[in-house]
Formats: C-alpha cells, sequence, structure tokens
C-alpha cells in the first residue's frame, strides 16, 4: 500500500493513527466544555474550532462573560476568570499551558495572537496603603487590552491598565507596567522597548 508515493510503513500507521485519536479525543473534550458551561451556568460564548486543553477551569461569577472567537486554542491547565466584567479572547489567538487570564475591570485579547505558557495577565493590583495588612487592601483595576498579532514569551506578566499595541514581541519574563507601542519588541522588568520588529527575519 503506498501514500504519497511512500510506502506506509508500521511507523507512520501508527504515528497517523495517534494523530486521529488525538484529533477525536481534542473534539470529545471540547463538547464535554460546552455540556459542563451549559450545566453549570458559565456565561460564555465561543465561535467556530475552539479547543479546549486538559484541566481547563473557567468561571464567571456575579455577571461576568467570557467571548472566545472562532479557532482559539486554550492550552492544558489553563485559568480564564471574569467577575463583573468581559473578558475577549479574538480570532485565531492561542493561550498556552499553565497561563492565568483573570479580570474584574475589562480584559481584550486580539486576533493572531501567541500567548505563551505560563503568562499571568490580570487587571488588578492590590492596594498599598500602609495602614491595612496587605490580606485587607482593596483590589485597584484597570483595563488591559491586547492587540492584534502580539506574541508574549513565556512567563510574562500583564498588570492592570496596561496597553499593548498591534504587532508587538514581548520576551519572556517580562513584567509589562505601562503601554507598549505597536510592532516593537520589548523586554526586562518592567519591559522597555529594545527595538522595532522588522520586515527582514532577524533572531530576536
Amino acid at each position: 500500500m503506498y501514500y504519497k508515493n511512500k510506502p506506509i510503513t508500521l511507523k507512520r500507521l501508527l504515528r497517523k493513527t495517534s494523530s486521529y485519536l488525538s484529533l477525536l479525543n481534542e473534539k470529545c473534550r471540547t463538547y464535554k466544555y460546552r455540556i459542563l458551561f451549559f450545566l453549570t451556568g458559565v456565561d460564555i460564548t465561543f465561535g467556530k474550532n475552539v479547543s479546549f486543553g486538559r484541566m481547563v477551569r473557567i468561571t464567571t461569577p456575579d455577571g461576568g462573560k467570557i467571548r472566545l472567537g472562532n479557532n482559539v486554542r486554550i492550552g492544558d491547565f489553563t485559568i480564564l476568570f471574569a467577575e463583573r466584567c468581559e473578558l475577549k479572547i479574538g480570532n485565531n489567538s492561542g493561550v498556552g499551558i499553565g497561563t492565568h487570564i483573570v479580570a474584574l475591570n475589562s480584559i481584550t485579547i486580539g486576533e493572531w495572537c501567541l500567548i505563551g505558557p505560563y503568562c499571568t495577565i490580570r487587571d488588578m493590583n492590590h492596594g498599598m496603603d500602609t495602614s491595612l495588612p496587605m490580606a485587607l487592601q482593596k483590589q485597584e483595576t484597570g483595563p488591559i487590552v491586547i492587540g492584534n498579532d502580539v506574541w508574549l514569551g513565556t512567563h510574562v506578566v500583564v498588570t492592570a491598565g496596561s496597553t499593548i499595541g498591534d504587532g508587538a514581541v514581548i520576551g519572556a519574563n517580562a513584567v509589562v507596567t505601562s503601554d507598549i507601542p505597536k510592532n516593537v519588541i520589548a523586554a526586562g522588568v518592567p519591559a522597555h522597548v529594545i527595538r522595532e520588529r522588522s520586515k527582514k527575519l532577524n533572531k530576536f
């Protein structure tokens, strides 16, 4: 037996079978989440071909809303949380394994974004008034806007009130505390612009 002019070996057959089973398992998991969301009252809507990894936790207390576009991929062990506000992820964006996205004000992630593994995106910070213990401080919130075609590297932290422009790249382990312009590469703690992105293929 031949496939694309190459003989079907046992190794290739096993690889294709594994690929089909993985795809089937992913679809089954997505349907399981749809049923779970319906039964638990999670306010979430999503477009076509949305996929969820293992052990994903999605919560929308007190009127929170989560909106996922088409072809969105949510990685294993991810947390999506929206309380009294909206969390939106645009078409063709992917969220890496172990990432936490927590909204109390508003978080918007654009289209074609790559959110790396173990990122933290939170639109609230603890207050730091010295007259109160840290555990009793009120949350200070501010909306987060991440534009289209943005890439966040591994372990990036995005804090309340930050805006990341279209096409920006944020290096691994950076902490975004202020606005980042479009089409730049930023890194560091706090994140600062290193240089602009080029149309040519350059090393990062």
